[in-house]
């Protein structure tokens, strides 16, 4: 969940949106890391609302253009990754306020939680939100029902991401950004899985391990 020691420049009210819309988007049956993510990505800096938060772009497969698959369009999204920003986004990257490691060498959190990663040694790395947040949109393609059941099915694909810095460039995104982006050189996201450090909620507070693109 959200609170005001993992995010920076949020008020409280806020934070209590940004649960509100966490907690439904659990509640449907998306995963707490996949529901953290989906909320990160639909934040506005000028209005929110629950339904805004929790939305996601839903295509039916007939609105496909003719011969592009969802593999063909995994494809586009990840060469889009591999190019350079717009110079007017990759300024706003290079004005954020990164945190540093002991090594000197700064690494961009574009998330807008603080993120620790604990060193081998024992040694906390806290790295805190840059002012820019990394954001991929979540395409839904209707594509038929389930024989059993008669629910809809759906199958989910990663957007073009934004808000990536040049290449070589160390940041920290969500793991739906990194989903968006293979191979692309620089960018991790915090491992959540079981080496991560966990409070008595179950709630992260360190990660171990960072996952490449």
């Amino acid at each position: 969940m959200f609170d005001l020691n993992n995010t920076n420049g949020f008020s409280q009210d806020d934070l209590v949106l940004l649960n509100r819309a966490m907690q439904i988007l659990v509640e449907s049956g998306v995963d707490e890391s996949n529901a953290a993510d989906i909320v990160n990505n639909n934040w506005d800096e000028t209005e929110n609302t629950v339904e805004s938060l929790t939305r996601t772009q839903i295509h039916r497969q007939d609105e496909q253009p003719p011969g592009r698959s969802a593999a063909a369009a995994q494809i586009e999204n990840a060469d889009s990754c591999r190019g350079r920003p717009p110079r007017r986004l990759a300024r706003t990257i290079q004005q954020g306020n990164p945190a540093s490691s002991n090594k000197g060498i700064e690494m961009l959190n574009l998330t807008p939680r603080s993120i620790t990663v604990r060193s081998p040694d024992g040694t906390d790395h806290v790295f805190q939100p840059s002012g820019t947040v990394a954001r991929v949109a979540m395409n839904e393609t209707y594509i038929g029902v389930c024989p059993v059941t008669g629910a809809p099915v759906i199958v989910r694909t990663a957007g073009a991401p934004t808000g990536i810095p040049d290449e070589g460039t160390p940041c920290i995104v969500s793991a739906m950004v990194l989903s968006a982006c293979p191979g692309f050189r620089g960018v991790f996201a915090p491992d959540t899985g079981p080496t991560a450090i966990r409070d008595d909620r179950g709630q992260v507070v360190a990660v171990t391990r960072l996952v490449a693109a």
